[in-house]
């Protein structure tokens, strides 16, 4: 195989590229985008500003005084997304498939190390074999394969002897002669006759390391490409082509929160994206995907997907919720007031009224009496690492969060007692509140110790008890809370509760961990 890059230009490697990863999104953009367009200059865009670009056709700024068709109604909704994956492919993916996959195909079979196809890729050089037709064909059918692979468009008899024959290792891809004589000669004796380029002399170390990242993954059966294409199946319609989110189809008035975004995939590790896949979020109302909980895809499918997902981390291509803007309306520079913020990004999941659903209640007076504003600032600008909730320091202004705050105080129905009563600590009203909302986000969804109720609480956990009535000192519940365990972290891993909370489950278990 030539370098095609001393052949073709930048622009031209896309657009091959771009028809190797989704032949038809090549031809959708050739119909619709290329008279104005280059390539290059859509791949460079913000993705969200491409889709937008699209479905808004004529409403869209930039293409107000051009004159384009309705897109919505000339290109259906699953080729707008061909269009957009092949504008967006990841760069490691798209090198194989501007480089490699005339040849391979979608993936390579390989069972070495990074290193060893650093150096094959890099080096290049005569790599494949052809056998000696002469041994296994007649004559007449290696005339006709040497007539068919000169030129193709005059002999269609040949197609099927090709199939037959050659596309095992060449593909759809048909290998090309200047004259007849040649490629007799090439087909009859065989040989080592692929020459794959000097990688090493064509691409950066930064393209090549892309490059091996991609493959070995392709190899391994968890191709980007084939979790982009899973993902479009499965996922894009709640989620969006790149992961942005938006209104929740399943559940009216809700909102999806963007799963593309630095801050997202920065605090959720593969094994947590696998099982929100695989087991689905009930709660949220995601259903199950994984064959073993009555979902549609295996394990390998569901690889693929957290593959692609873990793919946007190099280059999200989601900043903030982008449906979601809650500063000042320009023209009419009106400021939305704190509780239609709150309507809009707190109620999904805090309820309308403070009453709580998904997170936590904040009419609870446990939860306002064991939280300082400073904890509630930090936990609404930072977001909360082991739950849904994201920071939206980069969405709210500190006025708007400190006013927020505000508004969480008045949803105070009871006095607030900071102390326990003289009756002694309440699983119900003191220690079950902290329990929804610090750990059952997880402890409830994923295995292991449930959260959920006053059984699961003391019957669950693989290393089951983790509590000892009237001994919080052996509990290994309070141990986690506390920091003194010898088994596993500390809860939550991402830092321990105020104290204020801690004590109150202390007392709990201390008091015989009663069900009250």
């Amino acid at each position: 195989m030539p370098a095609w890059s001393g052949d073709l230009t930048s622009d031209e490697i896309d657009a091959l590229a771009g028809f190797i990863i989704s032949p038809a999104g090549s031809q959708l953009f050739t119909d619709n985008c290329s008279e104005c367009h280059e390539v290059a200059e859509l791949i460079a865009s913000d993705p969200i500003a491409l889709r937008e670009s699209i479905q808004l056709g004529l409403e869209y700024e930039p293409h107000a005084e051009v004159d384009i068709p309705d897109w919505n109604e000339t290109i259906s909704q699953e080729n707008q997304t061909k269009l957009l994956n092949f504008l967006v492919a990841p760069d490691g993916q798209r090198l194989f498939a501007t480089n490699c996959a005339p040849c391979h195909g979608q993936s390579v079979a390989f069972a070495g190390g990074e290193e060893q196809l650093l150096e094959t890729i890099s080096q290049g050089g005569m790599h494949l074999e052809m056998p000696p037709w002469r041994e296994m064909l007649t004559e007449s059918e290696l005339e006709l394969l040497a007539r068919y692979v000169t030129d193709p468009a005059n002999v269609p008899e040949g197609v099927e002897t090709f199939q037959a024959n050659c596309s095992s290792c060449h593909g759809e891809r048909i290998p090309s002669s200047d004259d007849l004589e040649t490629a007799r000669q090439i087909i009859a004796e065989g040989g080592g006759h692929e020459m794959m380029p000097v990688w090493g002399e064509v691409l950066t170390p930064e393209q090549l390391d892309a490059l091996v990242t991609f493959t070995i993954a392709a190899a391994e059966g968890t191709s980007v490409e084939i979790g982009q294409q899973l993902y479009s199946q499965n996922c894009a319609v709640c989620h969006g082509e790149f992961g942005e989110g938006g209104p929740n189809p399943s559940r009216a008035g809700d909102i999806i929160f963007p799963i593309s975004t630095a801050e997202y995939l920065k605090t959720r590790d593969d094994s947590t994206i696998r099982s929100i896949t695989a087991q689905g979020q009930p709660n949220y109302g995601m259903s199950p995907f994984g064959s073993a909980f009555g979902g549609p895809l295996d394990d390998e499918d569901i690889d693929a997907i957290v593959a692609f997902i873990r793919s946007w981390e190099a280059n999200p291509p989601v900043e903030l919720p982008p449906e979601i803007v809650v500063d000042v309306d320009v023209e009419e520079n009106v400021v939305l007031d704190t509780k239609e913020v709150y309507d809009q990004l707190c109620a999904q999941c805090h309820g309308l009224n403070g009453e709580g659903g998904l997170g936590p209640s904040f009419q609870d007076r446990q939860f306002q009496a064991t939280r300082t504003d400073t904890q509630l600032f930090n936990a609404i600008n930072l977001g909360h690492e082991a739950t849904s909730m994201i920071g939206w320091g980069d969405v709210l202004s500190i006025d708007q969060i400190q006013e927020m705050i505000e508004l969480i105080r008045q949803f105070r129905t009871s006095p607030v007692a900071s102390e326990p009563s003289i009756e002694g600590v309440s699983f119900r009203d003191d220690v079950m509140p902290i329990f929804e909302a610090d750990c059952a986000a997880c402890h409830g969804n994923f295995g292991g110790w449930d959260a959920s109720t006053y059984t699961s609480v003391l019957g669950t956990g693989n290393n089951a008890p983790v509590i000892i009535p009237g001994d919080p000192e052996n509990s290994l519940l309070a141990q986690k809370m506390v920091g003194t365990q010898s088994i596993g972290e500390i809860m939550p891993p991402a830092g321990l509760l105020p104290d204020e909370e801690i004590q109150v489950i202390l007392d709990w278990i201390e008091e015989g961990a009663l069900d009250n």
